[in-house]
C-alpha cells in the first residue's frame, strides 16, 4: 500500500501542476474575479474549453489525470483507516462546487462579452488541456504495469 501511496501522490502531483499552472497564468492575466470570466466562451472557445477541462480534472472527471491520481490516493488511504478517506472524499466534494461554478461562467455565452484572452494563454490552456486527457489515457496503463510489478 505504501508504494500506491507513493505513485498516487506523484500522480496527483504531476496532475496539478500540469492543470493549475496554467489556469493560474490564465486568471491571472485575465480577470482577477469570476464574473470578468464570464461569456468566454463566446469569444474564445478554445480557451473556455481547455480551461474546463483543466478544472475537470482537478474536480476528477474520468478519463482525466486528476481522476487517476485521486482515485489512487482514495484506495491507498482506504487500506490505513477509513476516516481518512472520508475526510479526502469530504475535501474533493467541497471542492467540486467551486470547480463547477467556474466552469459554468467559462462555458456560458453572455451579450457582453470579456476581453479575448492573449494568444500565449490559449496556447498554454490547449497544450495543458491535450496533456490532461492524453495522460489520463495513458496512466492507468502504466500504474496497473507499475503496480503489479511492486505489490
Amino acid at each position: 500500500m505504501l508504494r500506491l501511496a507513493l505513485y498516487a501522490v506523484a500522480l496527483q502531483s504531476i496532475a496539478y501542476a500540469i492543470a493549475k499552472a496554467p489556469l493560474f497564468a490564465f486568471t491571472g492575466s485575465t480577470a482577477r474575479e469570476l464574473e470578468r470570466l464570464r461569456g468566454l466562451m463566446g469569444i474564445s472557445p478554445t480557451a473556455a474549453v481547455s480551461a474546463s477541462v483543466l478544472l475537470y480534472s482537478l474536480l476528477g472527471v474520468p478519463p482525466l489525470l486528476g481522476f487517476w491520481g485521486k482515485l489512487y490516493l482514495f484506495l491507498s488511504t482506504s487500506g490505513y483507516t477509513v476516516w481518512l478517506t472520508l475526510a479526502a472524499l469530504i475535501n474533493s466534494g467541497v471542492s467540486a462546487v467551486y470547480y463547477i461554478i467556474a466552469s459554468r461562467e467559462l462555458l456560458t455565452k453572455q451579450e457582453r462579452p470579456p476581453t479575448p484572452p492573449a494568444m500565449k494563454y490559449k496556447i498554454a490552456l490547449a497544450i495543458a488541456a491535450l496533456l490532461i486527457l492524453v495522460l489520463g489515457i495513458v496512466a492507468p496503463l502504466f500504474m496497473s504495469s507499475l503496480i503489479s510489478v511492486y505489490l
